[in-house]
């Protein structure tokens, strides 16, 4: 009793230090995992086809926004259909958008199925059919809270074009899942709860200068399912240096006691790679990173390499990467992964229109 005393005033104590930074905006997504898998919403407004191909995988897909439905500019219903096949034979189709908006002047309410962008809870676009979420989302400029009960798309495990319930996804007895979230200019606050399953508080700083972007995060977990994860607290820093064409990139991640909770996603860690996370490595564990990577007229050519280790988890990786739109329509994304003795190839060709 003692002790969940400590860890909850642990808790609040950390959720009081992060709002000592609400004078901030937006931090910059700085992970490779981050970049790789942006949604850009604008890069989808009617529909997309992919070709994708992974260690002799092959795979096509896409997806066709129906013209939505509006009434008096306050009610807009959105749907669209999400299709993909393998040389595996597996055939996916399934409504992955569905959802209801409501807008006021600074407000928007959304209710349905749709996609997501948020730290621990987020679409990752880095397969043939993303992650997408069932539930409630409210939105403001600089603002937005939330809830989700199922998940659908290559994130959520087996028979990715169905909606389950994020137990289901986890593998555990938890329910849905409420956060929220402050964006302010170099800085972004958010709280998670897991139903049944604990809360989470994260905070990234992000700070500008010279050419240099030093960027801080901290991660506070709160367990209320031992068999899922412990309470525990995560750090990170990293630091990057852009000149001319060229960005030079350092990060570093550390959990100081207990474990970090699953994301429903692309993890927010700094070291995040194309393949192994912080949380892959459990309790104790550390990783750092780094990477060079070159942009010519709007393509970016690179590579990041790492290591991740615990006291029962050691294993190192290197990527080397190639993104950017190659013409108004069509966007390429290439990764080559290496870890320990297994070689990883990722390909996706995206035609948008």
């Amino acid at each position: 009793m003692e002790k969940n005393g400590k860890e909850w005033k642990r808790g609040v104590y950390f959720i009081f230090f992060t709002l000592l930074f609400y004078n901030s905006l937006k931090a910059q997504e700085l992970s490779l995992r981050k970049f790789l898998g942006n949604f850009n919403i604008q890069n989808h407004l009617h529909g997309e086809y992919r070709i994708g191909y992974l260690n002799g995988f092959l795979g096509v897909g896409g997806h066709w926004h129906i013209k939505p439905l509006r009434i008096k500019d306050r009610v807009k219903l959105n749907s669209s259909f999400y299709a993909s096949w393998n040389n595996e034979e597996e055939k996916v189709l399934f409504l992955a958008e569905a959802n209801l908006e409501y807008f006021l002047p600074k407000l928007k309410f959304k209710v349905g199925r749709f996609t997501l962008d948020t730290p621990y809870a987020n679409s990752d676009d880095i397969r043939i059919v993303p992650n997408y979420f069932q539930g409630v989302e409210i939105k403001g400029e600089k603002f937005e809270f939330f809830y989700l009960s199922k998940m659908a798309g290559w994130g959520s495990g087996e028979k990715i074009g169905e909606f389950k319930s994020l137990g289901k996804v986890l593998g555990a007895e938890v329910g849905g899942l409420y956060g929220g979230g402050i964006n302010l200019d170099f800085s972004s606050i958010w709280l998670y709860h897991l139903v049944d399953g604990g809360s989470l508080a994260y905070l990234e700083k992000t700070y500008q200068k010279r050419g240099f972007t030093i960027a801080f995060e901290l991660i506070y977990n709160l367990s209320q399912n031992k068999d899922l994860f412990s309470t525990g607290l995560a750090i990170g820093g990293s630091i990057s240096k852009k000149k001319e064409a060229t960005n030079y990139f350092l990060g570093y991640n550390k959990i100081l006691y207990g474990e970090v909770i699953p994301a429903f996603g692309s993890p927010p860690y700094f070291t995040s790679l194309e393949v192994l996370t912080l949380d892959m490595a459990k309790k104790k564990a550390q990783s750092w990173v780094i990477g060079v990577e070159e942009e010519i007229e709007g393509v970016v050519i690179g590579s990041r390499g790492g290591e991740f280790k615990s006291p029962t988890f050691l294993k190192q990786e290197i990527d080397f990467y190639l993104f950017g739109k190659l013409t108004k329509h069509l966007s390429l994304e290439l990764v080559a992964s290496r870890v320990e003795n297994s070689n990883l190839l990722r390909g996706v060709a995206k035609f948008g229109f």
